[in-house]
């Protein structure tokens, strides 16, 4: 049965999630070496548009199960079976060769964690919708 609250929690995580995918995104747009980790958010972003239109046009929509059946939870168990830094990492140094200059190391280790704290909050989002999937509201 639906419930405001579970309506309600839904929707925030579902903005959540949104706004930290955003800023992943948007961090990683347009650059090659990242092609990889854009790809998983435009997927992403493109199951949380379904899952939305789902949940808008169930008459009495049971929210975890809509969820559970949706692409959502399985992109964001690809996401969290990533070791996305050290992805990163090895794609970066073999791109940057083995000459590459100290700046140029440091720039890419920064642009690195920035990519990282990113990601972290997008994980940090995905858990919260998934603990949806178990609520009992």
């Amino acid at each position: 049965m639906k419930t405001p609250l579970l309506n309600k929690r839904f929707e925030q995580a579902i903005n959540n999630l949104n706004e930290a995918l955003s800023a992943l995104y948007s961090i990683t747009e347009g650059i090659t070496l990242f092609k990889s980790i854009n790809t998983l958010a435009v997927e992403l972003a493109q199951a949380i548009e379904s899952l939305v239109e789902d949940a808008e046009q169930a008459k009495e929509p049971e929210l975890p199960d809509l969820l559970a059946a949706s692409d959502v939870l399985a992109i964001l168990d690809e996401l969290q079976d990533t070791d996305l830094v050290s992805d990163l990492e090895g794609i970066l140094l073999d791109a940057s060769g083995n000459e590459a200059s100290p700046e140029l190391i440091q720039f890419m280790m920064e642009l690195i964690e920035k990519i990282e704290v990113k990601f972290n909050v997008l994980l940090e989002q995905a858990q919260v919708l998934s603990a949806l999937t178990e609520t009992d509201v």
